[in-house]
């Protein structure tokens, strides 16, 4: 993995912004942005894949174009997650609900230690490369 990246403190005495383009082993190449001085809580994303794109603002909306099409499939609020009740709204309640049920059953979770710890390192290599960026 190959990773160029850059942090920043806006408007603080911490780093609260951190920006990132990554080259996985794969081939696949990945653009990370986190900005924390915003005051709000957002999280943006854009995947895209072959006869796939998709623009998501988690949890308001999700503008999904598969193939050809000239305008996008929209999901917008509780259609994400089939839901009003805030705690599955968030998927805090979906998330809890499927790790104690694969305590019960014996399996692992969708996201185990094991799929945390790749996010954990490539999260070590854009603050290891952003803090040896100049200033």
């Amino acid at each position: 993995m190959v990773v160029h990246a850059f942090q920043d403190r806006f408007f603080a005495d911490w780093t609260n912004c951190y920006n990132a383009l990554v080259r996985f082993s794969t081939g696949s190449v990945g653009i990370v942005t986190g900005n924390r001085s915003a005051g709000a809580r957002r999280l943006r994303c854009e995947v895209h894949g072959r006869g796939l794109h998709a623009e998501i603002e988690i949890p308001e909306r999700a503008d999904l174009w598969v193939e050809d099409a000239v305008t996008p499939e929209v999901l917008t609020g509780p259609g994400l997650v089939g839901s009003n009740n805030f705690l599955e709204y968030e998927g805090t309640l979906a998330l809890h609900r499927h790790f104690v049920a694969c305590l019960l059953e014996g399996r692992l979770p969708l996201t185990s230690f094991q799929e945390c710890l790749g996010t954990m390192r490539l999260v070590e290599r854009i603050e290891g490369v952003a803090g040896n960026s100049p200033a």
